[in-house]
């Protein structure tokens, strides 16, 4: 029966200890199963030897060939330990709260979408009344105000030369060709926007939702990664329209909030990730302060050991007694 659970014991434990590597090391399948498997293969025989020892009956009290199995026994205890408490705390503790921080993402890159159709569709429209304004000043206009606006006109932003040809008929061609070429480039960004996002939300959110347990850091990295592009890739265009570098971003305020979004620097943002790190040990441990589940890793460690503690010895070796025996010997 001991055998029995002490298998059952290490199958649980190459499990959740493959899991918890898995969630260390970011998803990388190959080396956390084979870091596990023979950590728990090491640790299947350090108890077989260890049972070896136990039924060799000596005469010496200490063995330091015991002493020294026990010692890698421990140093292997321990890396399993760490694997199979943090997959215990994401199980547990830290799965339902990142289901809920990848629909915010999703949401958050929706909000954004929004937010750039929004202020695009307005810049579009100030930029072309006020271009159309211009050019109707400029057929009204003195010869020094003309040269104030053609050079007004032909910079980067509007890109309106020749001035000379419009007439009170012709001249809103100029503004209406202008805002038909903003509109395409800025579809032409949100189409990009879009397609990845379709593209890596249908690729990833239900790979969260699922709790896809061998893709799941992988998905919600790719997740955030989405989030990160879409909002450089909108505010570098409407930066380069010269417009505004803020749209997005409101340090001042939300900076402390998961999701909120700053500028890092040279006009880069970042998004205000969640604090729940699957991959790192420390980071979750702190975050949630799992002492209870030391108890269940514990529970694991005394089912593996249980034939040991449970093995029977030979006999007991018997001090020799001068009175009435010359030699000592085993009593069974």
């Amino acid at each position: 029966m001991q055998t029995v659970l002490q298998f059952i014991g290490l199958f649980l434990l190459l499990i959740l200890s493959f899991l918890g590597g898995n969630y260390m090391l970011s998803g990388d399948v190959i080396i956390s199963g084979s870091v596990s498997v023979v950590l728990v293969i090491i640790m299947y025989f350090l108890i077989e030897f260890l049972k070896k020892r136990k039924v060799q009956i000596t005469k010496s009290k200490f063995s330091l060939g015991s002493l020294f199995l026990w010692i890698i026994f421990t140093s292997v205890c321990i890396p399993i330990g760490v694997f199979l408490v943090h997959a215990l705390n994401v199980e547990i503790n830290a799965k339902k709260d990142l289901q809920f921080y990848a629909k915010e993402l999703v949401i958050k890159n929706q909000e954004i979408v929004n937010l750039f159709q929004t202020e695009n569709q307005q810049y579009v429209s100030e930029t072309y009344l006020y271009v159309s304004n211009e050019l109707d000043r400029y057929l009204h206009a003195g010869s020094a105000t003309k040269d104030s606006i053609e050079e007004l006109l032909s910079e980067k932003r509007y890109g309106i030369t020749d001035l000379n040809s419009i007439n009170s008929s012709n001249y809103l061609n100029k503004a209406v060709a202008l805002q038909s070429a903003l509109e395409i480039r800025s579809e032409a960004v949100l189409d990009s926007v879009k397609d990845r996002s379709e593209s890596v939300i249908n690729d990833n959110i239900y790979l969260v939702d699922n709790w896809s347990r061998l893709r799941v850091v992988t998905a919600i990295n790719e997740l955030e990664a989405m989030l990160v592009k879409n909002l450089n890739q909108l505010n570098r265009f409407l930066a380069n329209e010269n417009y505004k570098t803020d749209v997005f971003a409101n340090s001042s305020s939300q900076n402390d909030k998961v999701l909120s979004v700053s500028i890092i620097e040279h006009n880069q943002l970042e998004i205000q990730k969640s604090p729940i790190n699957l991959s790192s040990f420390s980071g979750l441990w702190d975050y949630y302060s799992p002492f209870l589940l030391i108890l269940p890793a514990l529970i694991f460690f005394f089912f593996l050991l249980l034939p040991y503690l449970l093995e029977k010895t030979a006999g007991s070796y018997l001090i020799n007694d001068e009175t009435e025996n010359d030699e000592g010997g085993i009593e069974i």
